[in-house]
Formats: structure tokens, sequence, C-alpha cells
């Protein structure tokens, strides 16, 4: 995951990028409400293991 400033006409446009498999997203950081790390899965009773 990047985070880059873009000098977009006398303003500044700041955006997190991040991969997907084979495509990359940007999204502008103020869409964004929270970043958090790896999990672990929490298993789920009843359902296939995966």
């Amino acid at each position: 995951m990047n985070s880059t400033v873009i000098n977009q006409t006398g303003s500044h446009l700041e955006i997190v990028s991040f991969h997907l498999g084979e495509q990359e997203f940007c999204i502008d950081i103020m869409a964004i409400r929270e970043i958090r790390g790896w999990a672990p899965v929490t298993p789920m009773p009843h359902t296939p293991p995966y």
C-alpha cells in the first residue's frame, strides 16, 4: 500500500493505492475510514472450512 500526493490545478489530492490480484486501485484518503492490518480468521460454527 502506498500513499501519494498529486498536485491538481493548485490543490492537493492525497490517495492511497493498493494491489488486489493483478489490478491496482487508488482511493482518495478522505473516503477512507480506517486502515487495518492483517487479522486471523475467526471460525464460524456450522460453515464450510473455506
